[in-house]
């Protein structure tokens, strides 16, 4: 065998072959540690980090490289001294631990580029501060893109040309700061004149390609959300095993691992499931979060919750939120619904009982070593077991687009829509842009109303009215779907302007064909006035969400645009006295 095949012991150091260290630490060594469960894998990465640590300056980046899979590419980064420097970096940047994976993604990228130049140039100690060189700056581009057309055969969007700019930048800036520490002018002018490059080219050469080709291959595709039925299966199932495993692991007098590890799984997905956000943020919520949230009871104003309608009231006493860390470091919230609360307590009860390391900073472990549950595979695993219907399509992402896109049927308004999305981990420019899909069914129903009143040429009768009020006429009536509640249909949050009303002179008269059953009394008028007067000083209309409700408080029976129509021309009639007092006071 070869020496490769060699590693050390890390209780008594002596070297085995890698298939018989595991069972030599289990079995025969007198001084291995006892905090860490004899794994085979757990074994093989502590004994890499050792050889590492001797041959690599910086200490952190053993830790980083001893998971990684051992091939030439690895061989490439840990030789290079510019690619180390740049994992520091990272490491520096993100600290290590919670974003170790991205760091190594990051750095294998750039392994694979470099090892594709030693093989084009036949010079296997080739190194990539070699490259950062405005003379080679063209080499670089080839490259690139020489990489991607070897990997085009893969499926979908080629990304690695966008990731290998930011990093091959970065790396340029960085050998530049080493060259100003170390005066030597002649690589910091090298470095300046590859970034001047790169800055005026790279886009062009580069990254337009592929953004385009990302951008076409979205094309007529289809985007397929998570089945509706799937979903609510998938909760029921998850609440029944959490039920029953925390019964188990409550009633065993020796806390079984096999029992916890499944109750951990569980929970982790329902959390998932039911926040429908980024599953990584679930997976690494840290255990002091969790204790602090629990220990502490939930942060309410009490002000706000007296605002609150009696079933608002009752979810906010069961519910329990917490904050942790998601994408560009934001503090975004998850909630635990109150029929997680009870496995989760017991799992953190019972952590020491489980084997779970006092090192362990998170809340979803893995026996025996220092890191979280993979929020993909547990939630595939159980979509798996409950045999969807299409599991393949219940991912944390595909959850998170579910969420965004079928919200759109409810009238949330720019508040509700806020909320939303960052609940979400986003603005709201985002939700509207990439998340909120807009779904075929909107394009076929509403737009195509639009058209047919264009072909007809009565767009002019539809003057102020929004797609969800326009009728259309030669349309044969619809077909009522068994498979949907009548009740849920689109409504959009009505956001029109007072310059938009002020142009429609026939906006009083919408929606009401027949006036005799909408007349509206002095004293109801004089009454609505006075509930929207907020919206009247401020001089804008009210939404549709506050003429419903208004209606469903005073128990009438008009249609809420007559609401509105009124309270405008309440508007209107304060807007010319204001005029007439401005011009009293200028003569």
């Amino acid at each position: 065998m070869p020496y490769t095949w060699y590693y050390p012991c890390p209780g008594c150091l002596a070297f085995y072959c890698k298939t018989e260290l595991w069972r030599h630490m289990q079995e025969k060594c007198q001084l291995k540690t006892k905090t860490k469960k004899s794994e085979e894998e757990s074994v093989l990465t502590e004994s890499r980090e050792l050889l590492l640590s001797e041959c690599l300056a910086d200490k952190r980046l053993a830790k980083l490289y001893a998971p990684m899979k051992e091939d030439h590419i690895l061989n490439v980064v840990k030789n290079d001294l510019l690619i180390n420097q740049f994992a520091s970096y990272l490491i520096d940047k993100q600290g290590q631990g919670r974003q170790d994976r991205y760091i190594r993604q990051r750095v294998r990228e750039l392994g694979r580029f470099l090892s594709f130049v030693q093989k084009q140039r036949d010079n296997q100690h080739l190194q990539l501060a070699t490259l950062i060189k405005p003379n080679e700056f063209d080499s670089v581009v080839n490259a690139v893109k020489s990489l991607q057309e070897e990997g085009s055969n893969a499926t979908g969007p080629i990304t690695l040309p966008l990731k290998l700019g930011h990093s091959l930048k970065r790396v340029a800036q960085i050998q530049r700061g080493q060259a100003v520490r170390n005066g030597e002018n002649t690589m910091k002018e090298q470095c300046s004149s590859f970034l001047e490059l790169y800055e005026a080219e790279w886009s062009d050469r580069v990254s337009s390609h592929t953004l385009r080709t990302m951008y076409d291959l979205k094309m007529n595709k289809i985007d397929e959300l998570p089945v509706t039925n799937d979903v609510v299966k998938l909760a029921n199932g998850l609440k029944e095993k959490i039920n029953k495993l925390t019964h188990e692991l409550e009633q065993c007098k020796k806390p079984d691992a096999t029992v916890g590890r499944r109750l951990s799984e569980a929970v982790l997905a329902r959390l998932i499931l039911f926040n429908k956000r980024r599953g990584g943020e679930a997976s690494k919520i840290l255990l002091e979060t969790y204790q602090e949230v629990s220990t502490e009871g939930p942060q309410i104003n009490e002000e706000v919750f007296q605002s609150l309608d009696p079933l608002e009231k009752k979810l906010a006493e069961q519910h329990l939120l917490m904050k942790t860390k998601g994408k560009r470091g934001w503090h975004v919230p998850i909630l635990i619904p109150q029929d997680a609360r009870s496995g989760l307590a017991a799992l953190v009860r019972k952590r020491k009982e489980l084997g779970i390391n006092d090192s362990n900073v998170y809340l979803f472990p893995i026996p025996g070593r220092d890191t979280h549950l993979s929020s993909w595979t547990v939630l595939n695993k159980f979509a798996q077991d409950f045999d969807l219907q299409k599991p393949r399509l219940v991912t944390s992402t595909k959850l998170w687009k579910y969420l965004a896109t079928t919200a759109q049927i409810l009238s949330l308004g720019e508040e509700g829509q806020d909320w939303l999305a960052r609940h979400l981990g986003h603005d709201i420019r985002v939700h509207r842009e990439f998340y909120r899909l807009h779904d075929n069914t909107i394009e076929l129903a509403k737009v195509s109303k639009l058209l047919i009143a264009a072909e007809q040429g009565d767009l002019h009768k539809h003057k102020g009215k929004t797609l969800a009020t326009m009728q259309v006429s030669g349309v044969e009536s619809p077909v009522h779907r068994t498979s949907q509640p009548d009740n849920l249909r689109e409504d959009t949050e009505e956001t029109t302007h007072d310059s938009d009303l002020e142009s429609d002179p026939e906006f009083l008269l919408e929606n009401d064909e027949k006036p005799e059953k909408n007349i509206i009394t002095r004293e109801v008028r004089e009454a609505m006035c006075s509930y929207f007067n907020d919206e009247v000083e401020a001089m804008k209309p009210p939404t549709k969400s506050r003429c419903l409700q208004y209606i469903k408080v005073f128990k009438l029976g008009i249609p809420w645009q007559r609401v509105k129509s009124t309270v405008y021309a309440r508007i209107q009639l304060h807007k010319r006295n204001m005029k007439k007092k401005s011009h009293g006071c200028t003569s």
